[in-house]
């Protein structure tokens, strides 16, 4: 089935249906497409449609206010999973708001376990406080990932243990405690990312067909030829969200 891009905003892409066609050619058959912002959800809906991508919908805590439980309480559903969701503490200004994420972030876990979907986690600055909250509710049965994994090596046995699969794109593997985290993670709990369009590669952003250069890239530091670790965490993707193969 060839590589599957864990974590894009495909919906943000000027031409999705041209960026499919590139990433079919790239050896990229599947991509997940995270809501995050509850004014773009219908054209999550929409553009998943269309390329037949896998949707996960949910209220990112960048957009988290006071008003959350209206946007939480719209939240469509069944989609193919909950997310993005968690924490954010370096867009949090104060106690306030970082409540109003905790509390958003718990009330969408929760309808995650109710419909037994996976989650796909956002967890910037608040590694820590956001394994605790998965560890204490409880995450769905099916699990979840972390995108743009950014624990460090340290933490990973702590989130794999929780069930969590993480993810690595080309930021991550930027940076040496990514790459670190990425040689000490599991490989039936490893994923690969561009969150095409919000990374740059090149100079441009980034698009699906850019998982073929995290694998490149990623290969090599855990001892997998690029095609081979391309296709092992598309399977792992595919099990994760629920894709028949």
């Amino acid at each position: 089935m060839g590589g599957f891009d864990a974590h894009t905003h495909l919906d943000l892409m000027g031409e999705p249906a041209a960026a499919m066609a590139r990433a079919l050619a790239a050896g990229v058959s599947g991509v997940a497409i995270a809501g995050a912002d509850p004014v773009r959800w219908p054209e999550v809906l929409r553009v998943g449609a269309a390329v037949g991508a896998v949707v996960t919908l949910g209220l990112h805590p960048w957009f988290v206010d006071a008003g959350w439980e209206v946007a939480v309480a719209a939240l469509p559903r069944p989609t193919g999973g909950v997310g993005e969701i968690g924490l954010d503490w370096r867009r949090a200004g104060d106690d306030h708001v970082r409540a109003h994420q905790i509390a958003a972030f718990r009330a969408q876990l929760a309808l995650a376990r109710e419909a037994e979907v996976p989650v796909c986690l956002h967890l910037v600055g608040a590694v820590d406080e956001g394994l605790a909250i998965a560890a204490g509710d409880g995450l769905p049965r099916p699990g979840g990932l972390v995108h743009g994994w950014s624990g460090g090596p340290g933490r990973v046995a702590r989130a794999v243990g929780l069930g969590l699969h993480l993810s690595f794109g080309p930021r991550e593997l930027r940076t040496r405690a990514g790459r670190a985290s990425l040689r000490v993670s599991p490989p039936s709990r490893l994923l690969l990312e561009t969150d095409a369009p919000e990374v740059r590669v090149d100079g441009r952003a980034a698009e699906p067909a850019d998982l073929r250069r995290v694998a490149e890239a990623a290969g090599p530091l855990i001892g997998l030829a690029p095609e081979a670790l391309l296709r092992r965490a598309g399977d792992e993707a595919r099990r994760l969200f629920l894709v028949q193969s």
